[in-house]
């Protein structure tokens, strides 16, 4: 059995929960091992056990270890110490799936507990030791990058339909080659697709926008098309846009965020609220994006004022992302991502102070020197406004 260094085996919570479960009892399984492997750094921690819940439970509980039950029904106890956490989950196997859901039972068997999951990337087990068990000949494929699933890829699509974005998911986070995409999973995937219908917004919206964090999109894009996952999802993605956005962000050295590059990359930047509704985006996220397509169709950018001007209307981080993926020039980028938004300097009881009656004209009149001001770009002082004002 092969035996590798992992650090975060060495760490305080990780040897605490192990030693309230027992070594013989726990293996960690999932991204942390395959990552290790990789090379890549370790994000979460997930650990399998021969232990039933209950006892899970009541031994963490023993050794200080605060055990939530975030997922009991399906054998799953997340242990935190300190703030952070591992989820626990008892070996099972499934005994009845819906697409969405699963019934399952219990076992002792670690093959078993494998043949479940959905890549065999993700089946390969490590305990605390660092030794690797690989039940179904993963580390080949993790060597390999090769997004692959577990036995017939069709019934594990059934069993979970969520698998169809993870398999695109992980050929875009962790594949070396889309060309080289596993042909009988993609199949699957296509034959399959329509069982996406089945799916929550909130699965769907949070594969999506983990695909569209990759690097490079615009080859797996293509691929998506072609199996059918935009139509089905009735997304109107266009091909040429992910292909131009790669370019920019490529020019300018840097990615948008993964919501703003699907969004760009639909038909129609304009129909902003119809996405952030269709997606289920949060407020904030919402706001944004309807201020970074406001700056898209703004289209008139020929100066540094022109980008200050829309930063003070629209706000800096809207101007940011729709530079990134409108291609703009390093200069205005630069000015986007380093010029802080100025405040007005003058208010409504400085125009009061010089005789002005309240009413509606001070706001009136507060709209008009704030437009002075912008056209000055940002430069009159407090006293120049102040000399301006209109006291009739």
């Amino acid at each position: 059995m092969q035996k590798i260094k992992a650090d975060w085996l060495d760490a305080l919570h990780i040897k605490m929960i192990v030693t309230a479960l027992g070594e013989q009892s726990i293996r960690f399984v999932g991204g942390a091992v395959r990552d290790t492997l990789m090379g890549r750094p370790v994000q979460e921690v997930d650990a399998a056990t021969t232990l039933i819940p209950c006892d899970v439970i009541a031994r963490l509980g023993a050794a200080g270890i605060k055990a939530v039950p975030t997922g009991v029904e399906h054998g799953t106890v997340t242990a935190v110490v300190e703030g952070k956490s591992v989820e626990i989950t008892t070996l099972r196997r499934d005994t009845e799936t819906d697409g969405r859901h699963a019934v399952v039972a219990y076992t002792d068997s670690w093959k078993e507990d494998a043949k479940r999951r959905d890549f065999t990337m993700n089946a390969v087990y490590m305990d605390a030791a660092g030794t690797v068990f690989d039940p179904l000949d993963g580390i080949d494929d993790v060597v390999a990058r090769r997004v692959r699933f577990i036995g017939d890829a069709a019934m594990r699509i059934e069993e979970d339909a969520l698998r169809i974005l993870r398999f695109f998911r992980f050929n875009a986070v962790l594949g070396t080659d889309v060309t080289k995409i596993d042909a009988e999973g993609l199949s699957a995937c296509s034959k399959k697709i329509s069982l996406l219908e089945n799916l929550s917004v909130e699965r769907i919206r949070s594969e999506l926008i983990k695909i569209f964090s990759a690097p490079k999109i615009s080859a797996l894009a293509d691929v998506m098309e072609s199996a059918g996952v935009f139509q089905a999802l009735q997304l109107k993605v266009l091909l040429t846009k992910v292909s131009t956005l790669e370019q920019n962000e490529c020019k300018l050295g840097q990615q948008a965020m993964p919501e703003v590059r699907l969004f760009y990359c639909l038909g129609d930047i304009r129909c902003s609220d119809a996405f952030s509704m269709q997606l289920r985006l949060s407020n904030k996220m919402r706001a944004m994006l309807k201020s970074t397509s406001s700056v898209w169709a703004a289209k008139a950018v020929n100066t540094d004022h022109d980008i200050r001007k829309l930063m003070y209307q629209y706000g800096a981080e809207a101007v940011q992302q729709a530079g990134l993926c409108s291609g703009w020039n390093k200069g205005f980028q630069e000015i986007a991502q380093k010029w802080h938004v100025p405040v007005l300097p003058v208010q409504g009881k400085d125009i009061i102070a010089q005789g002005v009656l309240p009413g509606p004209e001070i706001g009136a009149e507060i709209r008009r020197l704030e437009g002075l001001w912008v056209e000055s770009d940002f430069t009159l002082t407090k006293a120049q406004l102040i000399h301006m004002i209109n006291t009739k």
